[in-house]
């Protein structure tokens, strides 16, 4: 399944998806995905970490001097990513 965003999207399993949006804090579910999964590294590393940034900025929820961590930003795109996926579902 595909996260469509502006310019880029990001694929993931349903279960993926679901692992990652659900009630409740989500950050180390996260994590851990991004810690075993390999793939979502390389669709990061390709994406770039300024169109990332671009992304979160555009949702309205982060701005400023969050949008310069890096690490932090590929937890939220990938959150985001996830929610779209399963609110599609």
């Amino acid at each position: 399944m595909y996260a469509q965003f502006d310019g880029f999207e990001i694929k993931m399993t349903k279960s993926e998806a679901e692992s990652m949006a659900h009630s409740g804090d989500c950050e180390l579910d996260v994590i851990s995905y991004l810690k075993t999964n390999k793939s979502i590294h390389k669709q990061l590393d390709k994406i770039g970490n300024k169109a990332i940034a671009r992304e979160i900025k555009a949702t309205g929820a982060w701005s400023g001097d969050g949008l310069l961590d890096v690490e932090a930003n590929k937890r939220r795109i990938v959150w985001l990513a996830a929610n779209q996926i399963k609110e599609e579902l």
